[in-house]
């Protein structure tokens, strides 16, 4: 009985940080409680212990006698979110098995098509490429060929995607540059300079916890 709960209460973890992961839930929304248990076809003290785990997570808030909400991300948790990815997706470039790494160039392509596709930038789907850039950096972490290291990235794109939403309130378009920024770790990757590709990566990533950071003053 206690590894069923337990394998349900997985399924809704996975299930909310998939959600958040993918922009369906918002930062501050407050999460419905009965129906997203019946959605899940679990009881609502199953669901009650994911939202546990989703909370020392740092993705859910528990107010007391409000409910469960989605997170807002604070300025210290930006910063510690990107000291994760500055160790996170260059190690996966240098030292893990490089599997399916062929794949970034597809991903940058898209993101580079709808850049380019328009005169006016309002006109740009900027949900287009910011999907995009959260398949690039899933892409490189599961290049290491770990499922710990993948399970990690989710949690920590779920948390991004929070961080974003938030930027995007005061800065629609910062997501472009993200593209020439890709482009250039793929061709990198292309000349089989992991080294440089990791050695980049790690400066952008760090370079961006800067700019992003006043939006969070």
């Amino acid at each position: 009985m206690y590894a069923h709960s337990a394998s349900q209460s997985l399924k809704a973890v996975q299930t909310i940080t998939k959600g958040i992961s993918s922009g369906r839930f918002a930062p501050g929304e407050k999460l419905n409680e009965v129906a997203l248990a019946e959605k899940l076809g679990i009881s609502r003290n199953t669901l009650r212990e994911g939202f546990a785990q989703l909370a020392g997570q740092g993705l859910v808030t528990r107010i007391p006698h409000r409910g469960v909400f989605i997170a807002e991300p604070t300025l210290d948790e930006l910063k510690d979110l990107y000291r994760a990815r500055a160790v996170l997706e260059p190690g996966a470039l240098m030292w893990g098995a490089r599997e399916g790494l062929e794949q970034l160039e597809s991903i940058v392509a898209t993101a580079e098509a709808e850049r380019d596709a328009h005169d006016d930038v309002a006109q740009t789907n900027i949900a287009l490429i910011s999907d995009a850039n959260q398949s690039f950096h899933r892409a490189i972490v599961a290049s290491a060929g770990s499922a710990h290291l993948n399970d990690e990235m989710d949690r920590i794109l779920a948390q991004m995607r929070l961080v974003f939403a938030h930027a995007t309130d005061k800065n629609r378009t910062f997501h472009l540059e993200f593209v020439q920024q890709n482009r250039t770790v793929v061709n990198l990757i292309g000349q089989e300079k992991f080294a440089d590709a990791a050695e980049y990566l790690t400066r952008s990533l760090r370079a961006t916890a800067e700019n992003l950071q006043p939006y969070f003053g």
